[in-house]
This record gives C-alpha cells, structure tokens and sequence, in this order.
C-alpha cells in the first residue's frame, strides 16, 4: 500500500499531466517526473518538464485526537526551451500561470488527504543561453494533509 505521501505526488503528477492547450491552458506540459533530475538527463525529454522533489515536513498534532496536519513542502522544476531569451521567458511565464491555475482549480488535488495545495513562490527563470536555449524556473508548494494515527 502506498504511503500518504506517495500518493499525494501521485495525485500531483495527475494533476500535472492535465495541463495541455486541449484543456484550457497555454501550453502542453510535455514531461512530467515524480523525481528529481538534472538538465544533462533530459537529452530526449519532451519540454516543457516538470520535475518534483520534496522538501521538508512540518507537523501540528491536533490536541485530544490521533490526528495531525502536515505540510508537506514540494518543489517543481520546470525546465523550458526556447529559440532565443523572449521565448524563454514567455515559455516560463506560460508554464508558471498554467501551474498557477491549475493548483487554484484543484486545492486538494483530488486526494482525499489533501486539504489545500497552495504556491508559496516561484523564481523568476534561469536562461542557459549558451546551452541550447534552454532555461529553467522553480516553483514551491505546500501541500497540507491530514493524517490519522
């Protein structure tokens, strides 16, 4: 059986996948990974890619209950291409808003141990010029849930 965390990328990844132009959103995610990589491992990936990784958990118990919400901070790496630095940063700015509107159409991601998923930043995009027109941006989330114990 999957751990709640497990399931919440899984969710993520759902999620993620859905945003294509057919679905209302500027442009088609091309890859998602439910891990992190490295711009050198993405030689035959389909980009736009979003890579997740998680960052670090903070717990509240709940007083008089096995209960406790947890945030649960994740962090997606987007790594765009483009014909030249304008494209870039209209591809990284197209990728920001479509995630944007995708976590506000979706707070709980559809998990049933979700209660919000929320941005909490996103950087302005990295452009590796020299690298092949490429760029990349960070986007950090936080994700609470709930858990029983």
């Amino acid at each position: 059986m999957a751990s709640i965390r497990e399931g919440i990328i899984s969710s993520l990844v759902t999620k993620l996948e859905t945003i294509t132009t057919g679905n209302g959103y500027e442009q088609n995610i091309g890859t998602v990974l439910d891990f992190p990589t490295h711009f050198e491992s993405l030689d035959t990936a389909d980009y736009p890619v979003v890579s997740i990784y998680l960052g670090n958990t903070v717990i509240s118990y709940k007083l008089g209950g096995n209960t406790a919400d947890l945030a649960l901070n994740i962090g997606l790496r987007c790594y765009i291409e483009g014909g030249d630095e304008d494209t870039l940063r209209i591809s990284a700015n197209k990728i920001v808003e479509d995630i944007s509107k995708m976590i506000a159409n979706n707070i709980t991601l559809d998990n049933s141990n979700v209660i919000v998923t929320e941005i909490v930043s996103f950087d302005p995009p990295f452009l590796w010029l020299e690298l092949g027109h490429t760029g990349i941006c960070d986007i950090q989330l936080n994700v609470i849930y709930r858990r029983n114990y």
